[in-house]
């Protein structure tokens, strides 16, 4: 994958030009080869005392892939961190199971970050129109295989919406969280979309 930035920093884009073989059905361990060693080490260690670790940091990976930068790294790689930090904060003094609570939540919190990103790019087949991810109803590698896209642009923001970051959380919140998970906070299987219709951004 090869990743260009522009040369106006103002404008906070960046372009990048990957082959879609790459993410196409992504298997646990190339989904896992995304994730920065560090993050993969950590999720390995407390996978041991939880199997949902592991798993929800696939999802998540599937989910907004390793393409979104963050700081020095990427969105995937800093949510992650956040939410080892979280599983670490708890698990000494109250086990597995409020740890995977902890480590939940964080990544619940963390996740309308996702809407600080616009990508776009223009459609391969017919007809040539441009192509806008909406983080709402796809994966953003889901996105890019669905749309035959080779180049993207990425630009960063700060999302204006008349949300709270609570109700963009549940908006996504069904891309990332099992059934399981979402059955336990009393959510409906596809999040806050079912209760309230919305289309996506």
């Amino acid at each position: 994958m090869d990743i260009v930035q522009t040369n106006e920093p103002e404008q906070n884009v960046i372009k990048i030009n990957f082959n879609r073989k790459n993410i196409t059905n992504l298997t646990k361990r190339q989904a896992m080869a995304m994730i920065c060693t560090s993050n993969v080490c950590h999720i390995e260690q407390a996978g041991q005392h939880h199997g949902g670790v592991p798993e929800l940091a696939y999802r998540l990976a599937q989910y907004v892939g390793n393409i979104l930068p963050f700081g020095e790294a990427n969105l995937l790689d800093y949510i992650l961190s956040d939410a080892l930090t979280a599983w670490d904060s708890v698990y000494e003094e109250q086990g597995a199971r409020v740890a995977y609570q902890s480590y939940c939540m964080t990544i619940r919190e963390l996740l309308p970050l996702v809407f600080n990103y616009r990508v776009s790019s223009k459609k391969r087949l017919m007809p040539y129109s441009a192509a806008i991810w909406n983080c709402v109803t796809q994966g953003i590698f889901e996105w890019l295989n669905d749309c035959q896209l080779n180049d993207v642009e990425i630009e960063m923001g700060s999302y204006d919406s008349t949300l709270t970051p609570k109700e963009m959380s549940l908006l996504v919140s069904h891309k990332v969280f099992s059934r399981i998970d979402m059955m336990h906070w009393g959510l409906p299987p596809e999040g806050f979309i079912d209760t309230k219709k919305e289309g996506g951004f």
